[in-house]
C-alpha cells in the first residue's frame, strides 16, 4: 500500500482527492491548513492544522510511513510549499507541486502588479469603490484606507489580530460570504451592481477564479494584482490531470 500526503485547500486538491480515492493500492492523507472552517468534505484521512514547521512535517511523514507528497496548496501559500520541499528532501520522499500557470495580461487588460498587499492598499485612489477578492486573509493591509469603499468576498469572515470584526474595521464596506468557482455573467453583474471602479486580486492562475478578471476586462475596470510567487524548485505539474498522472506513475 502506497501512502500519499496531499496538501490541499484548493479546488484542484479536492478534485484530486476524490479521483485518487479510486486508485487501488493508494491510501491518501488529505491535509488542510484549518483556516477555513467551511471546508468541503472529501472523505478518507483528513487532518486540519499546521505541522509545526519543517521538523513537524518530517515527523508526520515518518510516523505515518508516507511514501509520496503532493503539494496542491494555493500558489501564494509559499511557506508550506517551502516546508514541504525541505521535509520531503530530508525524508527522501518523492514530491511534486501542483503550480498553476499565472494569469497573463491580455489585450484590454489594465493591470498594475505589486509585490505586497500593503503596496496595493497605498496605491488605491481616495474615494474609490474597490472589489477585494483575495480570500479571508490579508485584509489587515487595507484597514488604514477608511476613505475607500471595499466590497470583499471570501468563503468565511476574516479574523483580525485585534479581535475586531469586518464591520468594525470597514463600517462602510460590504462582505460577501461565497465559495467559487464563479461564472463570468455573475461576476460581470456583481461588478456592475456595486459600481466597482477597481479590482484587487491575487494572481493565482487557473480557470476557477479567472471570471472576475475577464469581467473586469470587459467592463474596463483596472486591476491591482498581487504578483504570483515563483514555484518552489523541484518537480512541478500544472493541472489536475498531470498531478494524477504523477501520483499513479509513482505506483507502478
Amino acid at each position: 500500500m502506497t501512502r500519499l500526503l496531499l496538501l490541499g485547500g484548493t479546488i484542484e486538491a479536492r478534485e484530486l482527492a476524490q479521483n485518487l480515492h479510486k486508485c487501488q493500492g493508494l491510501e491518501i492523507f488529505y491535509s488542510l491548513a484549518g483556516r477555513t472552517h467551511k471546508a468541503v468534505r472529501v472523505g478518507g484521512n483528513v487532518r486540519r492544522g499546521g505541522f509545526g514547521g519543517v521538523t513537524g512535517l518530517e515527523r508526520f511523514l515518518q510516523e505515518n510511513s508516507i511514501d509520496l507528497l503532493l503539494d496542491a496548496t494555493h500558489p501564494h501559500a509559499t511557506k508550506i510549499s517551502r516546508n514541504a520541499a525541505a521535509a520531503a528532501q530530508n525524508c527522501n520522499i518523492p514530491r511534486a507541486q501542483l503550480h498553476r500557470e499565472p494569469w497573463v495580461a491580455q489585450a484590454g487588460d489594465e493591470w498594475q502588479q505589486f509585490g505586497s498587499l500593503e503596496e496595493i492598499a497605498t496605491s488605491l485612489p481616495p474615494s474609490a469603490r474597490v472589489f477585494v477578492s483575495i480570500g479571508s486573509r490579508g485584509l489587515e493591509a487595507f484597514i488604514t484606507r477608511q476613505d475607500v469603499f471595499f466590497l470583499v468576498r471570501s468563503i468565511e469572515a476574516s479574523s483580525f489580530s485585534d479581535g475586531l470584526t469586518f464591520k468594525q474595521h470597514f463600517p462602510s464596506g460590504e462582505l460577501l460570504l461565497e465559495r467559487g468557482p464563479f461564472e463570468l455573467k455573475n461576476e460581470r453583474a456583481l461588478l456592475q451592481k456595486w459600481n466597482i471602479e477597481l479590482l484587487v486580486s491575487k494572481n493565482s492562475g487557473g480557470n476557477a477564479m479567472r471570471a472576475k478578471i475577464d469581467a473586469a476586462r470587459e467592463l474596463g475596470i483596472p486591476v491591482r494584482m498581487l504578483a504570483s510567487p515563483p514555484p518552489v524548485p523541484g518537480t512541478r505539474v500544472k493541472n489536475v490531470n498531470e498531478a494524477f498522472d504523477w501520483v499513479t506513475g509513482q505506483l507502478r
